[in-house]
């Protein structure tokens, strides 16, 4: 992976190139690179963003909203139940 400070450096180079550019063409060339640069950081960032999981009252708000239509992401169903005929328990 590349590091920020790598890519901002490379930002500051594309800049200064933009800067001393002769004509339109080359100065848009060098501000796309810049975007395309600004974007790897962002990306990566995105990518390492922890995911929040909903919080009891967040539920239960959405519970009250939705009303029968909402189903929660977060629930699991049991594997097994313990009326399983196929059960190594059975006597």
């Amino acid at each position: 992976m590349i590091s920020h400070d790598k890519i901002l450096l490379k930002i500051e180079q594309e800049l200064a190139l933009a800067k001393q550019s002769p004509d339109q063409a080359k100065l848009k060339e060098h501000i796309r690179a810049i975007s395309l640069l600004t974007d790897l950081i962002l990306d990566t960032e995105e990518e390492h963003k922890p995911t929040i999981k909903k919080t009891v009252s967040e539920e239960l708000e959405l519970r009250t909203m939705m009303g029968d239509r909402y189903q929660s992401q977060n629930t699991e169903q049991p594997s097994e139940t313990y009326d399983n005929p196929n059960s190594l328990l059975d006597f």
